[in-house]
């Protein structure tokens, strides 16, 4: 799981660590056990990107408040932001993308000067063997037992970790339970460039439910997550056919020579509520201005929260991950309602899950290449695989893994930020431009 390493505000990073007793073989076998108690090898590997956030306290700043939010990319890019309450709320960005980096707060951006690139460099190292299955595959690392440590008053192994042209770096882990507890290395400071200490303590594994993260995005939006809920919500911002037409027709009404028609048309498009949503979206870009300025009041007068697309995201990946009976129907009804791209996007895909397994929900996609709806027909081909897929990271959902929620971090043994992860997702892949200079 990344660390927190937004180095210029936080001269602590976070960690993991491994703990050894003899030759390179007892060392190997000791993260060999941490790779297995934490999930296994073939879930850990599947982990190419991860997003995390997490909620804490900066204890070098007063103990000011924090949220953040990690996007990590094949253990070797990076982009994170902090929310800091400290006394108002200041955001940090922090992106690395392998060769260059940049900081920003509150949105002025400066590139990475050399000697923090450096920090973020060897950080970003550092959390990536932190990850545990590099140091087995990878021939570079070449693994030590070190003395036993305490942490947190139980018993740690250790093993120390090198590699030609990267600091040392010493895992713990506890000699129980296997898992990893800590971890140390010692890198120059931003700004004085003096060689310090820097470590953190993970405590408080549990296991990570497959689909948590969705379970508590609609916990949050206060809407029920059991399958009968997850379709009755799909089904609720479906409209029947003859209903699309009737959209169609009233965001042209928009535009009518008759003031009390155009009126008219903004009433019942809001009362539709959710389903008009991408038809009014599509049309603030029609080039009649007097229908794309009454689709943005439109949009407007919808709550937000029924526009909020990490909310159908949601009971969409969780629709894909049960399987329910008759998702694929209701999915493909869905089609043409999404509110957005990205929504779209996680339909098609679960609808190609759905396809692969075949039975039921195949046939249902079949049929709906005969359908009426140009959407749904090209969401059918997609998921038949008749057409390319649409690009784009896709969620995996993993089982069995277990993540460490509560994480400390220190610099020269003083304490630097306390904070616990309150969410993980893990994807296939993450857009580049999300690393790229913001």
């Amino acid at each position: 799981m990344p660390a927190l390493w937004l180095y210029l505000l936080l001269p602590a990073l976070l960690p993991p660590g491994p703990r050894a007793l003899d030759p390179q073989s007892v060392a190997r076998a000791i993260v060999s056990r941490a790779i297995a108690e934490e999930g296994g090898m073939e879930a850990l590997s599947l982990r190419i990107g991860t997003l995390s956030r997490c909620k804490g306290k900066i204890v070098f700043l007063d103990n000011a408040s924090f949220t953040g939010e990690t996007y990590s990319q094949n253990g070797r890019q990076v982009r994170q932001v902090l929310d800091i309450q400290f006394p108002t709320v200041r955001r940090v960005l922090l992106i690395y993308n392998g060769r260059d980096g940049w900081v920003s707060f509150n949105d002025a951006v400066e590139p990475l000067d050399p000697s923090t690139l450096s920090l973020v460099q060897t950080e970003n190292y550092v959390d990536r063997i932190s990850n545990l299955v590099p140091l087995l595959q990878d021939k570079q690392f070449h693994l030590a037992p070190i003395a036993d440590a305490t942490v947190d008053n139980r018993l740690a192994v250790g093993v120390k970790v090198t590699a030609a042209g990267h600091p040392d770096v010493s895992l713990y882990f506890d000699k129980s339970a296997g898992v990893l507890v800590k971890r140390v290395y010692r890198a120059a400071e931003h700004g004085s460039g003096q060689m310090r200490t820097f470590s953190s303590i993970y405590s408080d594994y549990r296991e990570l439910g497959p689909a948590d993260s969705e379970e508590q995005t609609l916990r949050a939006a206060g809407i029920a997550s059991d399958t009968s809920s997850l379709l009755r919500f799909l089904r609720g911002r479906s409209l029947p056919d003859a209903e699309l037409d009737r959209i169609r027709g009233l965001i042209r009404q928009l535009g009518a020579t008759s003031f009390r028609r155009r009126q008219q048309a903004v009433t019942d498009l809001v009362a539709l509520g959710p389903p008009a949503v991408p038809f009014l979206k599509q049309a603030v870009k029609d080039p009649d201005l007097e229908i794309a300025r009454r689709a943005r009041a439109s949009l407007r007068r919808i709550r937000s929260a029924a526009r909020d697309p990490a909310i159908p995201i949601a009971v969409v990946r969780l629709v894909g991950v049960r399987k329910p009976a008759r998702a694929a129907e209701t999915l493909l009804a869905y089609v043409p309602f999404a509110p957005d791209a990205d929504v779209a996007r996680e339909v098609r895909y679960v609808l190609k899950q759905l396809a692969a397994q075949h039975g039921a929900d195949e046939r249902a996609i079949r049929k709906a290449l005969d359908d009426r709806d140009p959407l749904r027909r090209a969401a059918a081909a997609e998921a038949l695989g008749k057409v390319k897929t649409t690009p784009g990271s896709h969620r995996l959902f993993v089982s069995g893994l277990k993540i460490p929620r509560k994480i400390r971090t220190f610099r020269d043994n003083e304490p630097s930020m306390v904070y616990e992860t309150t969410a993980v997702e893990y994807f296939d892949n993450f857009d580049e431009k999300l690393f790229g200079r913001p």
